[in-house]
């Protein structure tokens, strides 16, 4: 029954108790890096999680009952830069195919801009998904920056 009762929706309107439920069942995954330390949804407000909410594109997997199963969330200058982050598959669809389906439609929202670069932040040993799909390791290496760890210096 692979992804049978599941619709991908582009542009999805995601609420943000929506958004709360979908990291707590994120959190059961046994990842290498643990939800918690992934999304840093413990130091989130629910104030700013609005904003960004209004301010991204989320594609989402809902299943027939509407709950939401995957996502994948993009920020964009909607010009030459997409920034693909926090794709989520909840630990019990995975292995359905779909990741490769919630990417497939986020790659196609690029397009149709005409992007220049796409770029991703991806987990350890989840390379090879990405690599099969198109994704290649960029010339630059990524780095970030937490304002929790870095404010002392601002």
């Amino acid at each position: 029954m692979k992804c049978k009762d599941i619709k991908i929706i582009v542009e999805d309107r995601i609420e943000y108790g929506e958004l709360q439920n979908l990291f707590k069942k994120m959190d059961k995954a046994n990842d290498i890096i643990p939800a918690r330390d992934m999304f840093h949804y413990d130091w989130r407000t629910m104030k700013r999680d609005k904003i960004m909410l209004k301010n991204s594109v989320f594609i989402n997997a809902r299943n027939n009952k509407n709950e939401i199963v995957g996502s994948v969330r993009i920020v964009t200058d909607k010009a030459y830069t997409y920034y693909i982050t926090d794709v989520m598959v909840i630990p019990e669809r995975r292995k359905e195919g779909i990741a490769t389906k919630l990417m497939s439609e986020a790659i196609k929202y690029c397009k149709k801009d005409g992007f220049m670069k796409i770029f991703l932040a991806t987990t350890p040993n989840r390379e090879e998904f990405y690599r099969q799909i198109g994704f290649k390791e960029a010339l630059c290496r990524h780095f970030e920056v937490k304002f929790k760890k870095v404010k002392k210096y601002l």
